[in-house]
């Protein structure tokens, strides 16, 4: 049912009156300097065409020349897949790096730097191969791949020049490291691989790729490696590491005492830790989504909705009938009193805006 809101001039003081006395219209006329709209669209899953879509009216709101506020999924959605991109070129340089200085230390020889590095990259192309065979894309938390590809597809490598380095032959060194690294690489695998059946799809995906990558990295390292890997007579510092533990062994009270207090202080501050599932706040306060995110929870009550939904269990009743409506109604005014929600949409809202007409009350009843 539609009918004209405002009249004409001459009836703007009483249609006024009229709209601030009307429990239904007066809240999308409550706010000072803005106007809230709501833009309704069908699901969409093409990129392009949200990337269009935000375009348009990024345009549109352009052109007014007034301050705006974009709020919503696909307004965020944008500036999320920048920070991915972003982060993921950042943590496989840091990562590689890191790398890099930790194998040069160890080994002190090129090929035992790069080795150990090549592996890591001919893994991370057969995994990301493998997600763009499957269409998978790059997520939140599939960007994390490469980091942690980059130190489990290392470790392989490791095991194996450090034999290399002590036995001084390459099919001794295979056969004293092949039996312990493959029970690693298997039991870290199945680790990643249990992942998949958390109900959460960009984690399940994590442990899935970064599954198979290490059991990939496992047959590069011990198909691979030891055609190129030379014997060197320099010394690293895993060979100068021989009197190590008799100097720990003798220390063990200093190293327990160290351990036991940091383990109490790290428990402390286990049990004081907060969840946090507010993804906004992973960008910068200087981001212009999240300001208008900020906007739409301190003046529009939020942006995204929570819902809840009521079922009956008894089919032979109506969802419409009195005794549900009085269920639905006390569950709508225990939030409402409760949790101080902003704005409710329930059945039973429209039922006493219905009754407030019909009854022609002057005041809102706040009941059906």
């Amino acid at each position: 049912v539609t009918f004209p809101l405002l009249d004409n001039q001459h009836s703007y003081n009483s249609d006024s009156l009229f709209i601030v006395g009307d429990p239904f219209l007066s809240p999308f006329f409550e706010y000072q300097n803005f106007l809230p709209i709501a833009v309704e669209h069908e699901h969409i899953t093409d990129q392009a065409a949200t990337q269009q879509l935000q375009q348009d009216l990024i345009s549109l709101l352009d052109n007014t020349k007034r301050p705006y506020h974009l709020l919503g999924k696909i307004a965020a959605q944008e500036e999320f897949n920048d920070y991915i991109k972003a982060d993921f070129g950042l943590f496989i340089s840091l990562s590689i790096l890191i790398c890099l200085i930790v194998l040069w230390v160890l080994f002190r020889r090129i090929s035992a730097t790069i080795l150990p590095l090549f592996i890591c990259g001919l893994t991370l192309i057969w995994v990301f191969g493998l997600m763009a065979l499957f269409r998978i894309p790059i997520s939140i938390m599939t960007s994390l791949i490469p980091p942690l590809m980059l130190f489990i597809a290392s470790s392989d490598g490791v095991h194996y020049h450090s034999a290399l380095q002590n036995t001084k032959s390459r099919k001794k060194a295979i056969r004293k490291v092949l039996q312990p690294t493959f029970l690693t690489s298997l039991t870290t695998s199945i680790g990643f691989l249990s992942l998949w059946w958390i109900p959460v799809k960009p984690i399940s995906e994590l442990g899935l790729f970064c599954g198979i990558g290490t059991f990939l990295a496992f047959l590069i390292t011990y198909l691979l490696v030891p055609l190129f890997s030379g014997i060197s007579h320099k010394t690293s510092v895993l060979s100068k590491s021989g009197n190590y533990f008799p100097r720990l062994w003798s220390r063990r009270s200093l190293v327990y005492g160290f351990f036991g207090v940091m383990v109490a202080w790290s428990a402390y501050g286990a049990f004081r830790l907060e969840s946090d599932a507010y993804l906004l706040r992973d960008l910068p306060p200087t981001s212009t989504n999240r300001k208008s995110f900020d906007f739409g929870d301190q003046n529009l009550g939020g942006s995204k909705p929570w819902e809840i939904a009521v079922y009956l269990k008894d089919s032979t009743q109506k969802i419409w009938s009195p005794e549900v409506m009085n269920e639905v109604n006390k569950a709508s005014s225990y939030l409402k009193d409760s949790f101080g929600l902003a704005e409710i949409r329930s059945p039973t809202e429209v039922l006493a805006y219905a009754n407030y007409l019909q009854t022609k009350h002057t005041a809102w009843p706040g009941k059906y």
